[in-house]
């Protein structure tokens, strides 16, 4: 489960690259994941085709609300922003080494 939580810890020999047998664990473990998921989930009557459609609305949604808000704030305020994602990126990995 600590593989689970922070893939960082499936990199067994520290050598920021995962090996087979490293990136076996972490298969694994994200398979149990699923397979918890699919248990608890046929528990109760969910209708699967609905759940599946809905999640891939949701996302397309959410990526092309994304790109046009980006595209409307970049045109209004002309200037060169490549380096936000950058940015962003960083400040989310310091925000969950802090977590």
């Amino acid at each position: 489960m600590q593989v689970y939580a922070d893939e960082i810890k499936a990199d067994f020999d520290n050598s920021k690259c995962l090996n087979v047998k490293e990136s076996f664990y972490l298969a694994l473990a994200l398979s149990l994941d699923s397979l918890a998921v699919g248990f608890g989930s046929s528990l109760c009557n969910i209708n699967y085709m609905e759940v599946l459609m809905l999640c891939f609305v949701i996302g397309m949604l959410c990526v092309s609300l994304g790109v046009y808000l980006g595209r409307k704030f970049s045109q209004k305020v002309h200037l060169e922003l490549s380096w936000l994602s950058g940015v962003l990126l960083i400040l989310l990995a310091i925000i969950r080494v802090l977590k």
